[in-house]
């Protein structure tokens, strides 16, 4: 039995032409039901190019038209070190796992765009990490609440407490607040008021890495929860049994620093 001939495909030229083929017709309608009688038909098409090039043509045209002119407007009150144009560079700090690392941020208009260490801060020495690059990220996240929503909605804040008081017995009966490691005296002050107002409420801290067990066993050496802090400049010799200290604990961007001062390569 002889095998059928199979013919090679026939090029085409042009697009027209590829329109044209039995195979692209029967796929356009198979894809495309309701525009295949404007592409197939090559009046139609010629008119649809047509219209392309005019809606093209149009919108570069508005592209053009000048933009409505607006004012400056200067501050009543010029901030005080701000000059328009120029970086102003202050010194504030960044929480991290409960405790504060020093820095030195980059303001343009009273926007901060950038983060360095601060080399006055004994726990940064100057340097930084990951996380206080990072900590811009979360200030700009387009993802970021800006104001106060219920089920999608817009409210205020006045609804909002309205919402909770009735909603919540006095005490505070069913209210739990989650927060990362709180070491700020300000936010300290706010949630005893807080628990103090609504005795059943309840404030749970939590840290994806924690040290509870590093402050249980301070508690037995030294009878106070305490952190400890290392001096790596008089250390001839050190041995670390699972603790990353240079990237881990609290000031280990100092530790980092005085690590690699003393270190003999």
């Amino acid at each position: 039995m002889t095998q059928p001939q199979q013919h090679p495909p026939t090029p085409w030229r042009s697009l027209d032409e590829f329109a044209n083929t039995p195979a692209f017709q029967s796929w356009l309608k198979r894809e495309f039901p309701q525009g295949a009688p404007l592409l197939a038909n090559p009046v139609s098409r010629r008119a649809f190019l047509q219209l392309a090039a005019a809606s093209l043509g149009l919108a570069g045209l508005a592209a053009c038209t000048p933009r409505p002119a607006q004012r400056i407007v200067p501050y009543v009150t010029q901030p005080e070190l701000l000059t328009p144009g120029e970086p102003l560079t202050f010194a504030t700090a960044v929480p991290h796992a409960g405790f504060a690392r020093g820095v030195l941020a980059e303001s343009r208009q009273g926007r901060p765009v950038k983060l360095e260490g601060n080399p006055a801060h004994p726990a940064t020495r100057g340097s930084s990490d990951p996380f206080t690059q990072a900590a811009l990220l979360g200030l700009y996240d387009p993802d970021r609440a800006q104001t106060v929503q219920h089920n999608g909605r817009i409210r205020t804040w006045a609804d909002f407490l309205h919402m909770l008081n009735g909603a919540l017995p006095p005490d505070g009966d069913g209210l739990r607040l989650l927060s990362g490691a709180v070491t700020s005296p300000t936010l300290q002050a706010q949630r005893a008021a807080l628990l103090a107002a609504m005795p059943s409420a309840r404030w749970v801290e939590y840290e994806p890495i924690d040290d509870t067990n590093a402050r249980q066993g301070a508690v037995l050496a030294f009878g106070m929860p305490r952190v400890p802090r290392y001096d790596f400049n008089r250390a001839d010799v050190i041995l670390s049994l699972g603790s990353d200290f240079l990237q881990v604990p609290p000031g280990h961007l100092a530790y980092a620093r005085a690590f690699g001062a003393r270190r003999t390569v």
